[in-house]
């Protein structure tokens, strides 16, 4: 047997350049360099050892090219050679990035079998593997083999930091917090010290359980316990406390993080002003935009984007022009975000000239119209009573190069029921077919409601059978229309049929519609019959 451990002199002359090369992670040049001096190594007439063809493996492995990989543990097998730890552990980093994670527990298994001991980066990275392929119990069961002593060598590797932080982030993103936490005492009791990314990990997965005020309570711990929170601890905290509507804490996180000497960024800055902005404190965003300059960060397209969205919303419609025309002026490119927040908001301000003036700019930045555009043209036009526009628009999108979609189709027949153009709505209804599309739930909740405020229920029910037949389950605006239609009506076993349906779909009325239904069935004297049916229900506060 050949030693491993004594490679050929003229293979040493190539291990610096060859090593270098393949360490480049996984930028292609490095792949195609290590190749290059794989080939010159051969052709220079120098053997390569096991070191050279080790590293040519490790590379194939990070280039997601197991197969490869194999091959040159095929080549190492034939010189005599005996795979090691490091060959089995690239093998199985291979595997996982792959996906392969059954074929990577194998091989896990088989490289104990020829006696070749894992090592702890084995153990992580088959626990990497597990984890991000959703494989998170067996990875715990791995965990407590390794922990217990008890795994299938007979011998206890002690789980290093990097293992327990893989093992809490893969537990925090399949939502088993809980677990989560315990791993996080028991790696405490091995003395094994949380760092900053083991404490982000918790706090990340806490704030997407709701547990908002323990995670806050653990970013306290941190830094009692002199682990230093980074930009992106505090960013998932601010996130999370702007996404609950509780800006002022978020803006207090702002002031710590700062005090700590740790820089926000882009997301921190634009995160904070977009959750003052959804709670209608604009001149507070507007404080934050200004000090971004001031604290040396980049006031770019998104920043803008947030800001003038934030003006729009609340009705600030000067100032919103006033920030696109300064941002134009600083020779900021406008994006296709930026356009959509002025076309939805001017039209949603009846601004139609002015969403017009911001459609026909679009063209001045090389940013050409999708139908996701159009199609908030058509909606805009809709709303605003501009229907002739809107039809001139939805006849000339085939001209324009987009090809209307059902989205297209479900603003222009909503917009003709409301303009009273019923029987047109009704043909473009039809045309969908024709056009080889499908009506969405939307498309079938403008339709069904429709017919019921025409009083046409047979119509709407036969639309409603329609939609089920074709598996698009019904949504809560339709049931609630069809149950005040009914009730209405005195259609008692209609009103039972649907309230079943809407149990066995999870949902619930709205309270005016709840309301409506109780009233309507207290008419008959059996009426307690439903009212375990009705228990069942928690009402819903209509937009």
């Amino acid at each position: 047997m050949v030693s491993r451990t004594q490679p050929t002199f003229a293979a040493i002359v190539y291990h610096s350049p060859f090593s270098k090369a393949a360490s480049g992670g996984r930028k292609l040049s490095s792949l195609y360099a290590t190749l290059f001096l794989h080939r010159r190594m051969v052709v220079n007439g120098s053997s390569p050892d096991f070191i050279s063809l080790n590293i040519l493996l490790n590379c194939y492995c990070n280039f997601r090219l197991s197969i490869a990989g194999f091959s040159i543990l095929g080549v190492m097998m034939k010189k005599g050679y005996e795979g090691n730890t490091i060959t089995y552990t690239s093998l199985i980093k291979g595997l996982c990035s792959e996906g392969k994670i059954v074929e990577a527990k194998s091989l896990f298994k088989k490289m104990i079998d020829l006696g070749c001991r894992p090592s702890v980066v084995t153990y992580g990275t088959l626990i990497k593997g597990l984890c991000t392929t959703g494989n998170v119990n067996s990875a715990i069961e791995l965990h407590k083999q390794v922990v217990s002593g008890q795994d299938v060598l007979g011998l206890g590797v002690k789980p290093n930091v990097v293992c327990y932080n893989t093992l809490v982030d893969g537990l925090c993103k399949n939502g088993l917090i809980e677990k989560a936490k315990e791993l996080f005492l028991e790696m405490k009791d091995w003395g094994i010290y949380p760092d900053v990314f083991t404490y982000s990990c918790l706090i990340d997965g806490l704030c997407h359980s709701k547990m908002c005020e323990e995670a806050n309570t653990l970013l306290n711990e941190m830094v009692d316990q002199g682990v230093h929170p980074n930009v992106v601890t505090f960013n998932i905290l601010i996130h999370e406390f702007c996404k609950q509507g509780k800006s002022r804490e978020a803006t207090r996180l702002l002031d710590l993080m700062k005090q700590r000497g740790e820089h926000p960024d882009v997301f921190t800055y634009c995160t904070l002003m977009d959750g003052l902005c959804s709670e209608g404190r604009i001149n507070a965003a507007h404080d934050i935009f200004d000090s971004m300059a001031s604290c040396g960060s980049n006031q770019g397209v998104i920043s803008h984007n947030i800001l003038m969205n934030g003006y729009l919303k609340n009705g600030h419609i000067d100032e919103a022009l006033k920030l696109y025309k300064e941002m134009t002026s600083r020779h900021i490119q406008p994006n296709k975000i930026t356009f959509s927040v002025l076309l939805k908001g001017l039209f949603q301000h009846r601004k139609v000239d002015d969403a017009y003036i911001s459609l026909s700019e679009m063209e001045l930045y090389s940013i050409k119209p999708d139908i996701w555009f159009y199609n908030q043209v058509l909606d805009g036009l809709c709303k605003n009573d501009h229907l002739p526009e809107a039809l001139e628009l939805f006849d000339n999108l085939e001209n324009l190069g987009c090809r209307p979609n059902i989205v297209s189709f479900s603003c222009m027949i909503d917009g003709l029921f409301k303009a009273g153009k019923h029987e047109s709505a009704e043909d473009l209804f039809a045309r969908l077919f024709q056009v080889g599309l499908q009506p969405d739930v939307v498309t079938y909740s403008i339709m069904i409601c429709a017919h019921c405020k025409e009083g046409k229920l047979e119509e709407a029910n036969k639309l409603l059978q329609e939609m089920e037949m074709k598996g698009c389950a019904p949504n809560l605006i339709i049931f609630n229309m069809l149950l005040n239609v009914y009730c209405e009506n005195s259609e008692h076993g209609k009103v039972i049929e649907l309230l079943q349906k809407m149990a066995a779909s999870d949902l619930s009325p709205d309270v005016a519609t709840l309301y409506t239904v109780l009233n309507f069935l207290s008419r008959y004297k059996n009426y307690h019959r439903w009212l375990d049916l009705l228990s069942k229900f928690t009402p819903q506060i209509s937009c």
